[in-house]
């Protein structure tokens, strides 16, 4: 059986995209396959190698869902990649009708799961109408080498212009990106972006009386009360009945004595 392969190589250089090193793994199906990704312009910059096979070469036997090495590998890859292309190692790699088919792609982990029919039919470029979903990171100042410390001195052209966001420097190797400071939500990118979360919404955040503040949250626990003003919690004082007793009998016994007295 002969289908159409997923695209083999993707080039992103001179954009402001990149691989994405935390969504995206190397993924190769088959029997008995072995296949490498590498970088577009020089393999030798940058090579990875996944191998799957079959016990006694019968995809039926494989189990679906799982991925590692039994008619499915997979593995990760570097950051700030910006192009690939895919081979395979034809002396290993042997096609038979009884192994079935053979992939390797770029794919989005969570929106990838093996089923062993992927080797026998055209399923897997079926199910993803021949492109495999592969995830791009982006960052702002990408091109120009831009980091926080350095796009902070440029006050008309800074990107983080809400008071409560940070300026991260990308994870994928240039540029910078915005993110609302921890208790906001929303578009750091937007003066008006990052709004307060309401954490007393959800009852995992405290076990206790939780109280909602501008940015965070203070959780009170049993026996104590917040403080609007020392913005704490504070105990809660007890009113003493027997003090009131004794008070009120010195008070009886005192004006007993006047009478006495009169």
């Amino acid at each position: 059986m002969k289908v159409s392969s997923p695209p083999s190589n993707m080039d992103l250089e001179g954009s402001v995209f990149r691989l994405s090193p935390a969504a995206n793994r190397f993924t190769v199906l088959g029997c008995k396959t072995l296949a490498y990704i590498g970088d577009a312009d020089d393999d030798a910059s940058y090579t990875a190698v996944c191998g799957a096979t079959c016990k006694g070469g019968d995809p039926s036997l494989l189990t679906n869902g799982s991925c590692e090495g039994m008619g499915c590998c997979r593995t990760a890859i570097p950051k700030g990649l910006e192009n690939y292309r895919v081979w395979f190692d034809r002396n290993f790699s042997a096609p038979t009708p009884a192994a079935g088919c053979s992939y390797a792609a770029l794919v989005e982990e969570s929106n990838f799961t093996f089923s062993s029919t992927y080797l026998s039919s055209s399923a897997f470029v079926d199910a993803y109408g021949g492109q495999a979903p592969l995830v791009l990171d982006w960052a702002i100042g990408t091109l120009a080498g831009e980091t926080c410390e350095s796009a902070g001195a440029k006050p008309e052209s800074y990107a983080c212009v809400n008071d409560h966001s940070v300026c991260v420097d990308s994870p994928i190797g240039r540029g910078y990106i915005c993110k609302c400071n921890k208790g906001y939500q929303g578009n750091a990118y937007l003066r008006d972006g990052c709004k307060d979360v309401d954490e007393c919404l959800d009852p995992q955040y405290c076990e206790g009386t939780c109280h909602n503040i501008i940015g965070g949250f203070i959780c009170c626990p049993q026996k104590t009360k917040y403080d609007p003003q020392k913005m704490q919690c504070t105990p809660i004082k007890k009113n003493s009945l027997l003090t009131g007793t004794h008070l009120f009998s010195y008070s009886m016994l005192y004006k007993n004595n006047e009478n006495l007295n009169g």
